[in-house]
């Protein structure tokens, strides 16, 4: 089995995906045939379709991703995105800012 990894980006958010995908070798030499040296260009907010596996890498244009590709991905398991770690150290704090003209912060910020 070769392990693959998907990831798709470009569309009009920008937001990037990824998948992974256990393939058969033929089945690795089916998908690999389908990349191209360079995704085409037609349309500005199309995906691409970055896979890479076992030191390989290429791209397939959303032009050419059909059905075979589609149904590959339905098997592959979705590969989430990590978020910041709630445990993060905080910042220093800042002061607070006066609420009076004088600059104290006692009072109600009106002119007495």
């Amino acid at each position: 089995m070769i392990t693959v990894t998907i990831t798709r980006f470009g569309g009009v958010a920008g937001i990037p995906r990824t998948w992974l995908l256990e393939l058969e070798p033929d089945e690795w030499d089916a998908l690999s045939a389908r990349g191209g040296d360079r995704p085409d260009a037609r349309g500005r907010d199309r995906f691409v379709y970055r896979i890479s596996a076992e030191e390989q890498v290429f791209e397939i244009p959303e032009s050419r991703w059909d059905d075979s590709c589609r149904s590959l991905l339905a098997k592959a398991e979705p590969v989430r995105p990590q978020r910041a770690s709630a445990t993060k150290q905080a910042g220093p704090t800042e002061e607070p800012e006066p609420n009076r003209r004088d600059g104290s912060a006692e009072g109600s910020g009106f002119p007495a």
